[in-house]
């Protein structure tokens, strides 16, 4: 599976980054690393996951409150 950020969202998780970063040193890097296996999780279970609508999903994130949408 290719995934994809949409163009209006790419910038949140680097914000978010860095906010975490203000909070706790690493913080930030905990969260891409959370956030990078809610997506491996997507891409090899992409049905998995909750609907949100009829043509969209999401991936909660584990420790941040933060989920990742998928279209499917």
């Amino acid at each position: 599976m290719i995934y994809g950020f949409h163009a209006e969202a790419a910038e949140e998780p680097n914000q978010a980054i860095d906010c975490y970063n203000e909070c706790q040193p690493l913080l930030g890097w905990e969260f891409t690393r959370e956030v990078h296996t809610a997506i491996q999780c997507i891409v090899n279970h992409p049905r998995a996951w909750s609907g949100l609508s009829k043509n969209t999903r999401r991936c909660l994130v584990n420790r941040f409150p933060c989920s990742v949408p998928l279209k499917t």
